[in-house]
């Protein structure tokens, strides 16, 4: 007897091509719907499940294929006298299916009625059946995969190995698949908080040059039902990523994407996941110079990025410095030409990463044991209804430019952390510090080894001040205005302080720690 595939796609990409090697190979063919009706518009001999069961589809169209003759001819073990006895002529040797698209249902939110529509019941039925009798029956769920079992069948290599691995991408897809249901019904209800049971479903983009040192070995997953990722990034030019230096572009990226819509050039240079110098500028060169002269210490083999697309000038001034990698929208083709010249910088293409919602998904870290989930660190805008101005004098003009620009740097770098900085410059960071007196000292021996200084700019404080030091020492060095969250115990203390050295003083409400 001829052996028999079931062929009922949602994705239909390659399928007629797939079908027609099938056919070739001596497979009877049984599809349902509109499958069916595209193998007959290519002209590939097709019979309808319905005709093989002697059961109309049912429910318009919610019941086709989960059919005692499909189930058991699926099941039924090959070396198993009393199975074949039972299971008849029903043999279906090969099982061609992918699901109804559920993930658009948490794309484009649909509504409950849209989404249960999505929930595919007869392509997973099939799937998990075949997969379960792997041995005997092949299944293949992603046109991906149709060169290769075309080829396997031709050759006779469709073994044990073979078959048990299409099984286990089986099984796969149906973990995600469900996933994405169950995370969809969670969401409804996302006001009671987080579920009893969070299911993640990743897929690997690229294995990494290494983890955050040689000996360790590292990959990156992109979650499934996820919109945007890294592998919406372009790579260029240069050496494989590692580990670090996505953990560095990440941040590199998150500043950036709140300086997406900025008239001026922006440009950032940032070294183990912190800002070194920030800028913006009449051109992405004078942008990038002055994010570059900040810290041009440790700015050595650190990453630039720009919310611009990079041109010539600043390549040519770029590769003065040895850099890991340039992040851009895009880059004019004498701009690329210019920076392959270092063999090893990765030059990475990301206007989607830099220009749509990064911040979408809640963080998980790892912890011994687990994971712990928090919800995304968005924060509100630089508006002045939302701030108060605890201080006697209120910041004037050029102060509340500096003041914006400051903040939505200070966000980025680990805690405790300060930023000193004008209204279009990063002037010194210190970051990292047990101590925020500690980060103001580290920040003031940056400027100075820079030799830019910090006289008449303002500070950003990512946490409030538990007690008035930082602001004398802001105050010795010539800051004159601060924006930090407030809300410490001694907030009198601190806001007196600033009175009596004249400053002005921004309360945020809202804190940026970052561990």
């Amino acid at each position: 007897m001829a052996p028999r595939a079931l062929v009922s796609v949602f994705d239909k990409r390659g399928i007629a091509d797939f079908a027609t090697g099938l056919h070739k190979l001596g497979y009877e063919l049984l599809s349902t719907g509109q499958t069916a009706r595209l193998l007959r518009d290519n002209r590939i001999p097709v019979r309808e499940v319905s005709d093989f069961t002697g059961s109309p589809e049912m429910l318009n169209g919610r019941v086709k294929s989960m059919h005692p003759a499909v189930l058991s001819g699926i099941l039924f073990k090959r070396s198993d006298p009393d199975h074949v006895k039972q299971a008849g002529k029903s043999a279906i040797d090969l099982i061609c299916v992918n699901f109804y698209p559920f993930f658009e249902a948490m794309e484009k939110k649909k509504s409950l009625d849209e989404a249960l529509e999505l929930i595919d019941i007869g392509g997973p039925t099939l799937v998990r059946s075949a997969a379960k009798n792997f041995k005997d029956v092949l299944v293949v769920t992603s046109p991906d995969q149709y060169v290769s079992v075309l080829d396997a069948l031709e050759q006779g290599q469709d073994d044990e190995a073979f078959r048990r691995q299409l099984a286990a991408d089986a099984f796969s897809l149906m973990t995600e698949y469900d996933a994405a249901i169950q995370n969809y019904f969670s969401e409804l209800d996302s006001a009671e908080g987080y579920p009893e049971r969070l299911f993640l479903s990743l897929k690997k983009i690229q294995d990494l040059r290494y983890g955050e040192n040689p000996h360790q070995k590292a990959a990156l997953y992109r979650y499934t039902d996820s919109v945007l990722s890294f592998k919406d990034m372009n790579q260029l030019h240069g050496k494989q990523l590692s580990y670090n230096n996505v953990l560095d572009a990440q941040a590199a990226l998150e500043l950036a994407h709140d300086f997406r819509d900025e008239s001026k050039a922006f440009a950032a240079v940032f070294k183990h996941a912190s800002p070194t110098g920030a800028a913006k500028g009449a051109t992405l060169l004078d942008a990038y110079r002055k994010a570059h002269e900040a810290d041009t210490l440790s700015s050595y083999g650190g990453i630039a990025i720009f919310n611009q697309k990079l041109d010539k000038p600043c390549a040519e001034e770029l590769i003065k410095t040895f850099m890991e990698i340039v992040l851009a929208p895009g880059f004019e083709t004498d701009a690329l030409q210019v920076l392959k010249q270092k063999r090893n910088l990765r030059v990475l293409e990301v206007p989607r990463l830099l220009n749509e919602n990064l911040y979408e998904k809640d963080g998980i870290r790892d912890v011994v044991g687990g994971v712990l989930v928090q919800s995304p660190d968005s924060g509100q805008s630089f508006k002045r209804d939302h701030l108060m101005i605890p201080t006697k004098r209120q910041p004037t003009g050029g102060e509340w430019e500096a003041l914006e620009f400051a903040w939505r740097l200070v966000k980025v770098p680990k805690s405790n952390c300060v930023i000193f900085a004008t209204g279009d410059r990063l002037i010194a960071c210190g970051t990292g510090q047990q101590s925020r007196v500690d980060a103001c000292q580290i920040a003031i021996e940056k400027s100075k080894r820079a030799n830019l200084s910090v006289k008449g700019s303002v500070m950003a404080s990512e946490a409030f001040f538990p007690f008035r030091d930082t602001v004398d020492f802001a105050a010795q060095v010539g800051i004159t205005a601060i924006v930090q969250p407030g809300g410490s115990k001694r907030d009198p203390e601190v806001i007196a302080a600033a009175d009596e050295h004249g400053m002005a003083m921004v309360f945020t409400g809202e804190r940026h720690f970052r561990h």
